[in-house]
């Protein structure tokens, strides 16, 4: 606060406080104590006077008795006027000051009397005197302390009567001198009062006056302190609205332009003179969007603040994105006063808003491009090696010498390696592209695990090595969860496990712990392979990555299993982890959890399908089945592996052959291929369920056999009325269990003939 203003405001708590009883009392104690040595001075002087009517000692006496009372009133105000707040001992102070008057009003009234007797007629007038000095001194008093006032006014007018009864006996006076003497003492009285009316009026006009000018005066010095920091404080927002980087434009209420600052000028080529009373709207041009600009309108109109993004135009056209934030103020009265915009450039911003965009379109682009070369690739190679998978299976089912049989096993296994890295490349973009899907399903982990184990043995057989399978008695008989992941997560451990160890043993080892309907599988992969360095241990989840580069010239691989199975582990809710040290071989922990399961799985009990092999063969033996394929190859495999059906076989070579013969034959199974020339294996099978619907016919089973083997193309099929779904390259027993599930499941949904017999021809 300005020291101006602080001391107007002590000037009028100290003047409040002194007009308070409180204050009017230190005020009469410390001006009675202050004058003390005044009044004595008075005596001192005239004391030698009053010796021509009196000797000496009477004089000194009397003086002494005046002086005495004065002193002792006067030390005790002057101890009290000491004090800064009597509190509660004012009524006391106020007793005693009154009493200590009284004692003092006593000692002039024996002077007084002195005087008036000490020289009979002579010294009366001058004790009149005295007399009307003390009673106006008492008068005056009556403002501040009414009390003290009031008993110095009773004993001096006491003793005016005392003397003047007494001066009437002893003079022997008449009846005129005793109506002079009432007379006079009337007159007396009313001076006093007169003086005392007089003297309360004053008091209380200047009091008025004071307090008044004290007012008025603090008044000014907070409203000159007010000004002079409203005045600093907008010097430093001008300051700052001068010196910002964001553009500051201020509108009346009409949106006409009444003051911008630098940073505008800088931003938008205008200058001050150039815009000040102009609309603001001379900022929008060809590309300014008429949402964002009428948005604006409605806000100035509506009085509320808004934020938005607008293009504005510099004065040479060109155009600069715009954060605007536009606040209204108004005045004392709520009247909207001006619209303050603060405009933030962020051109650099979109450009780059527009560049990630465009990158993330390229990146959508190449995602794209890939898939579609992956899916191109998938159907290119999967053809061929339906062909090489299959023809060896049929041969190993073959009379074969030793070595013949040694030849096909070398074939089908290599055949079997390739497929292994096409998946692996095809299992990497679906992680990739977040496309892995966990199934929930009920399983047999114990049969999982045997069946995994199965599939290894003749790998480890080549290479002399001891598998083993250790699974704790307490293995639940079913669980729910993604069987397929959980064994391809196994097959990947246990085929690294077997490719790396060249003598010794893989082990597995199963551990559980169950949690009320959860069940903790823990299991341990072990071999005494080369090991791995530690440096390298965190390393072998990356993708393309192996623990050495001489590892891939050595043992193969892309470098891809152990990364997808840490993927489809982590995708499962579980986790995977390694140990090992360099010659001492290594082991990979797998924790997953997986909820108890009450129904069993799907299942006859028959791992190798013999006995469901059998029951298909004596379902299709003499019904139509019709095959659309474009490959030799493949319609060669096929009828091949369908030849033991019994089944009459009708190939057609594209989409439009196989409507033909659907509407000649009426097959019970409809196998038909996705990418075929003419009209594709999609088209086709939409056409023969319209040919169905229009007949009043239920659904054919129509098993989608192709290379394609990503999750979208499942789909494809299933929109366009495919029964299943068979993935190239297939083995005899997968493509049995599908023919015989769509089978199945037309049994169970038929209210007609069953599908066993021969069907009704179309049209």
């Amino acid at each position: 606060m300005d020291p101006t203003t602080e001391a107007a405001d002590r000037a009028l708590d100290a003047f409040r406080a002194s007009r308070t009883v409180e204050g009017r009392f230190l005020s009469y104690c410390r001006g009675r104590s202050r004058h003390f040595w005044t009044r004595q001075a008075l005596i001192l002087i005239f004391a030698p006077l009053f010796l021509i009517f009196a000797d000496w000692e009477l004089t000194l006496a009397m003086a002494l008795t005046v002086f005495l009372g004065e002193a002792l009133d006067c030390l005790v105000l002057a101890r009290l006027g000491a004090s800064r707040n009597l509190s509660d001992k004012l009524h006391l102070a106020i007793g005693i000051t009154t009493l200590t008057g009284a004692i003092q009003a006593a000692t002039i009234c024996v002077f007084v009397a002195f005087v008036a007797t000490i020289g009979g007629e002579e010294t009366r007038s001058l004790a009149g005197a005295i007399f009307l000095a003390a009673l106006l001194d008492a008068a005056l008093l009556y403002g501040v302390h009414r009390g003290a006032a009031v008993v110095r006014i009773i004993l001096y007018l006491l003793a005016l009567f005392v003397l003047s009864l007494q001066g009437w006996l002893h003079f022997e006076g008449t009846d005129r001198k005793l109506v002079a003497d009432v007379v006079g003492t009337i007159l007396l009285l009313y001076v006093g009062w007169s003086v005392i009316r007089h003297d309360q009026k004053y008091r209380n006009r200047r009091s008025a006056a004071q307090l008044a000018l004290l007012e008025g005066t603090r008044t000014l010095a907070h409203t000159n302190d007010a000004l002079e920091q409203s005045r600093q404080t907008t010097k430093r927002l001008a300051m700052v609205a001068e010196r910002a980087n964001d553009s500051v434009i201020i509108t009346d209420a009409d949106g006409n332009i009444t003051w911008v600052n630098r940073a505008f000028t800088r931003a938008t080529g205008y200058s001050f003179s150039e815009v000040v009373g102009r609309s603001v709207d001379l900022l929008d041009g060809p590309q300014t969007q008429k949402d964002a600009s009428a948005r604006l309108v409605a806000a100035r109109r509506d009085q509320r603040p808004i934020r938005l993004e607008i293009i504005n135009h510099r004065k040479d056209g060109a155009p600069i994105w715009v954060e605007v934030s536009m606040t209204p103020v108004f005045g004392e009265h709520g009247e909207l006063m001006n619209m303050v915009s603060v405009e933030r450039d962020i051109s650099e911003a979109k450009e780059r808003e527009h560049a990630l965009a465009e990158a993330r379109r390229v990146a959508e682009d190449a995602v794209r491009a890939r898939h579609t070369f992956l899916a191109t690739m998938s159907h290119e190679i999967r053809t061929p090696m339906n062909g090489v998978i299959g023809m060896a299976d049929l041969l190993l089912d073959t009379d074969l010498d030793p070595m013949q049989r040694s030849c096909v096993r070398t074939i089908n296994s290599s055949g079997e390696a390739l497929l292994a890295i096409i998946n692996d490349i095809l299992d990497f973009s679906k992680l990739g592209a977040g496309g892995v899907e966990i199934a929930s399903e009920p399983f047999s982990p114990r049969a999982c695990f045997q069946g995994v184990m199965d599939l290894v043995q003749p790998l480890a057989e080549t290479k002399d090595l001891e598998l083993h399978l250790v699974l704790p008695a307490s293995l639940p008989e079913w669980v729910r969860g993604d069987q397929g992941r959980l064994r391809q997560v196994l097959l990947n451990l246990l085929g690294n496990a077997i490719k790396f160890t060249e003598r010794g043993s893989v082990r597995v080892e199963v551990a559980i712990r169950l949690d009320g309907d959860d069940c903790h599988l823990m299991m341990s992969v072990r071999d005494t392979g080369i090991g791995i360095a530690p440096e390298q241990l965190e390393r072998v989840f990356d993708f393309f990555t192996q623990a050495d580069a001489t590892v891939a010239e050595r043992f193969g691989g892309t470098g891809l299993g152990l990364s997808i199975s840490k993927a489809l582990v982590e995708a499962m809710g579980g986790e995977i982890s390694a140990a090992s040290r360099p010659g001492e071989g290594a082991v990979f922990h797998v924790s997953v959890t997986l909820p108890l399961a009450s129904v069993a799985a799907s299942g006859t009990g028959d791992p190798e399908g013999k006995l469901a092999h059998s029951r298909l063969v004596e379902r299709l033996s003499g019904l139509r089945m019709l095959i659309a394929e474009d490959n030799r190859t493949n319609t060669l495999l096929l009828e091949r592996m369908l030849a033991a059906t019994g089944a009459q076989l009708s190939f057609a070579m594209n989409g439009r052959e196989a409507i033909d013969l659907f509407r000649e034959h009426a097959p019970v199974v409809v196998l038909m291929d996705v990418h075929m020339p003419i009209l594709d294996g999609l088209e086709a099978t939409r056409e023969i369920r319209r040919l169905e619907a229009t007949a009043g016919l239920g659904a054919t089973p129509i098993i989608a056999i192709t290379a394609n083997a990503f999750p979208e193309d499942r789909d494809l099929c299933k929109e366009a009325g495919m029964t299943d779904f068979v993935t190239k390259p297939f083995r005899k027993l997968e493509l049995f269990a599908a023919i015989r599930a769509c089978l199945d499941a037309e049994s169970q949904e038929s209210v007609g003939p069953p599908r066993d017999e021969p069907r009704r021809k179309i049209g």
